[in-house]
């Protein structure tokens, strides 16, 4: 289960991670399904460690909406913000500001950063992968390591292509992940299979 990609649904494969566990918790869920969200908050009020962090991109439209979901289960510290640069040209053809993904930040009790960090993260480079929504790697592993220790187990819920894993192993961290599109579990185990190997 640690540093694999499995296929299934993300609630039934969390029901083996054991309590407090977990150094961060790192995904991007569905926007709109709140359900998820809410369910997210309170399996991760579960298995994350004591002031460790859950990490969530979600929709700007959605914000609140999605903290609303949250809310109930674990305590909302601050938004942080993706600001993609590289998609300007194609947004300034319909009059649009650049790209940008928020990211609540929730945590279990008092939040423990590993190191200082930005609130607002803009990148020039194009997605990592080929999922439609990858997020760029840089910015991954970014907050992958400000906000778990070395050694860590990252749970992704809700991996897609394996991006965070992807980071997670750049980081010299551990991973658990999940992806219920056995499509896409198979373009995630080949992605983190050959990062693994570029690194060893």
């Amino acid at each position: 289960m640690i540093n694999t990609i499995t296929h299934g649904d993300a609630k039934e494969v969390s029901r083996s991670i054991p309590d407090e566990s977990v150094g961060l918790v790192f995904c991007d869920p569905v926007y709109q399904n709140m359900d998820d969200y809410a369910w997210l908050a309170e399996e991760s009020a579960r298995v994350l460690k004591p002031g460790r962090a859950l990490l969530a991109f979600c929709s700007s439209q959605k914000m609140k909406q999605t903290q609303e979901a949250m809310d109930p289960f674990m305590k909302f510290n601050l938004p942080l913000f993706y600001v993609v640069k590289a998609k300007v040209a194609y947004l300034n053809a319909y009059k649009a500001l650049p790209w940008t993904t928020p990211i609540v930040v929730y945590s279990k009790g008092k939040i423990e950063p590993r190191a200082w960090y930005v609130d607002t993260f803009i990148s020039t480079a194009r997605p990592s992968g080929t999922h439609k929504w990858n997020k760029n790697l840089a910015v991954l592993r970014y907050y992958v390591d400000r906000f778990s220790q070395p050694g860590d187990i990252v749970w992704d819920p809700f991996t897609g292509h394996g991006s965070i894993p992807m980071a997670c192993i750049r980081a010299g961290r551990q991973f658990i992940a999940s992806e219920i599109d056995k499509d896409k579990v198979e373009v995630a185990r080949n992605l983190v299979g050959t990062t693994m190997e570029d690194l060893f």
